[in-house]
């Protein structure tokens, strides 16, 4: 299921346990392949966005953007 339907849903226990696993995959990609590790945390700020929770989408847009500036 998507971030979005589980918010139209009202499954706010889905999604808390959606982005943890999500980012718990973009932690462990982080030495492999920051690159997608960002694209996760990204996603998840759209998924977010959309379901206006602009806080903590910005606060996951800020932390892909962060990788994205380490890897050049």
């Amino acid at each position: 299921m998507r971030l979005s339907e589980l918010a139209d849903a009202c499954d706010w226990l889905g999604v808390v346990a959606l982005e943890r696993e999500a980012l718990a995959l973009a932690r462990e990609l982080r030495g492999a392949d920051p690159g997608l590790a960002s694209n996760i945390h990204s996603v998840l700020g759209n998924g977010y966005f959309s379901t206006g929770d602009y806080g903590r989408a910005h606060d996951l847009h800020e932390q892909a953007k962060a990788i994205c500036e380490a890897l050049g």
